[in-house]
């Protein structure tokens, strides 16, 4: 990346694994997606941040609330289909009948 020195650029790649690994303990499938918001809303807000020597903990702290954002969000509840295959044809079809 331009501009970005080797140290930050390994800070931010440890971050990453870092945090990655703390989301996929409470959500498994999203935790990329969970961990790009995060990052997004660092870039986005680091300007306000008041006090470097509290990073990690305000990264973290973010970090927990998208993962409850995410919880609450009712797009990543999937309905999933019980019965028989046959059950779900006859119910789709009575469906893409109308």
């Amino acid at each position: 990346m331009a501009g970005v020195s080797p140290s930050t650029e390994g800070v931010r790649t440890e971050l990453h694994a870092n945090l990655r690994s703390f989301v996929a303990r409470r959500v498994r499938e999203y935790a990329d997606d969970i961990v790009q918001r995060v990052f997004l809303q660092v870039h986005r807000a680091l300007p306000s941040l008041r006090n470097t020597d509290k990073l990690h903990a305000w990264i973290y702290q973010m970090t927990r609330r998208a993962i409850a954002d995410f919880n609450r969000s009712p797009s990543h509840h999937l309905e999933v289909a019980t019965g028989s295959a046959d059950d779900f044809a006859d119910a789709l079809a009575a469906v893409v009948a109308e």
